[in-house]
């Protein structure tokens, strides 16, 4: 085997033809000052050149199954060898059956499949049978072609006569490009044809057996022998994400999640939740093909009335994990007021002060208080619960709330004796 350096893409052949281009007319504008025509001659000649060079736009990594027996396409062994068979066999989820789809621009539907057991590998129709005195013409109409698994520009010395050999560079591009025709009406499916033979497509040679591909005719074959399922490893991301409902009780957090599922590749869904003051996560899962459901997080005390953020991926498993997110949604966990961590109101000794997760809702007087019981000499805390409560006095309002109105409220006076001008409470609010 002769093997001619490999060009990992369409931009390093393109680099490589200008750089060609760029020398051969330095050396023709040797014989002119003119350095005018220097410039722009390279310029044009470059041009001409990157015109017939197809670049990769684009890949994306695939798996290919036949549409009759169910099997994946599958290099033999997982090789990392060139010249490796190409066959189907029943799918194993492994990287032998994954594969870079490498669309190609000025190639219309048509890409480079690209495997990923070695390095710089593709997916190329080649004939392994020993070939003397044969026209290109002659291969093309004589003999179908094998699948294997070849170096990008390789040039097999025992297939092919001399005067392809000098070509091969150049034509074995076609070898390596396959043309997806996609069939009407059935979603994700193609015929797959080979670049150098328009009239022959990819198919097992056993449509029900583990076998090996080759090219056929449509006379030759079965319809649907012909017929190859290409979905994408990587499943796409749910949108239109809400967080209809998000409640705290004894120390969980409780979801009411809606979502559109864009994908039928994923294996499950995974909702993640971020609390945003320590960004605590849990996550809880969802079964395929799901569009809501009601989540619970246990993620304790913490995160009453705290802020979450919520996300829901599409998650799909095969040689590696393949994980699609949606956009990100914040809302408040409201504690509902149930579970084992119900606190009622209490009274302390003083104006202000209440312990954490309280706010000032009375000021009053007591006996069993000391001081003057002509003025309030305590203070009635409520827990920080629900959408909206009130708070005397006019500070900031506790940890995931925000003021919604001032207000002047006759038990919010400290003094007791019913004095009221100015605002001396606020409404609190859940922020969202």
């Amino acid at each position: 085997m002769k093997t001619v350096a490999p060009l990992s893409t369409g931009k390093d052949l393109s680099d490589a033809i200008v750089r060609t281009a760029i020398g051969a007319v330095r050396r023709i504008a040797q014989y002119r000052n003119d350095a005018v025509f220097k410039y722009e001659s390279a310029l044009a000649v470059c041009l001409a050149l990157l015109i017939s060079v197809p670049a990769i736009v684009n890949a994306e990594q695939v798996t290919i199954t036949h549409s009759q027996s169910g099997m994946a396409i599958d290099v033999q062994g997982a090789s990392s060898e060139s010249g490796a068979i190409i066959w189907q066999h029943p799918s194993n989820k492994t990287i032998a059956q994954a594969f870079d789809l490498d669309w190609l621009s000025g190639a219309e539907s048509r890409a480079r499949i690209r495997t990923l057991t070695g390095e710089d590998l593709v997916l190329a129709a080649q004939t392994h049978l020993e070939i003397e005195n044969l026209t290109v013409e002659d291969i093309h109409s004589t003999i179908k072609p094998s699948v294997f698994q070849r170096q990008q520009i390789a040039v097999d010395s025992g297939s092919f006569t001399n005067i392809f050999q000098l070509q091969a560079a150049r034509k074995q591009l076609k070898y390596q490009q396959w043309k997806l025709v996609p069939i009407a009406g059935l979603k994700d499916s193609y015929r797959i044809q080979n670049a150098a033979w328009s009239d022959l497509f990819l198919a097992p040679r056993n449509p029900q057996a583990t076998s090996a591909l080759a090219l056929f005719s449509e006379e030759s074959a079965n319809e649907q022998n012909l017929v190859w399922r290409i979905e994408r490893l990587r499943p796409r991301a749910p949108t239109e994400f809400e967080v209809e409902e998000l409640a705290y009780s004894g120390g969980k957090v409780s979801a009411k999640l809606r979502w559109v599922d864009r994908s039928s590749a994923e294996d499950r869904f995974e909702i993640t939740i971020r609390r945003t003051e320590d960004d605590k996560q849990d996550t809880w899962t969802a079964l395929k093909n799901q569009q809501s459901a009601e989540a619970s997080f246990d993620l304790g005390a913490a995160s009453r009335n705290k802020r979450h953020c919520l996300i829901v991926a599409a998650v799909r498993e095969h040689h590696d994990t393949f994980s699609t997110p949606s956009d990100e949604v914040c809302k408040t966990a409201v504690h509902s007021g149930g579970g084992n961590d119900v606190q009622l109101p209490q009274t302390i000794c003083g104006i202000g002060g209440c312990p954490v997760g309280f706010h000032a809702e009375k000021f009053l007087r007591t006996n069993t208080c000391v001081g003057n019981l002509s003025v309030n000499n305590a203070t009635e805390c409520h827990p920080d619960t629900g959408f909206s409560f009130l708070v005397c006095g006019t500070g900031p309002c506790p940890t995931g709330y925000e003021r919604s109105s001032l207000v002047t409220v006759s038990n919010c006076d400290p003094d007791g004796i019913g004095t009221v001008g100015n605002s001396n409470a606020q409404i609190c609010s859940l922020v969202d």
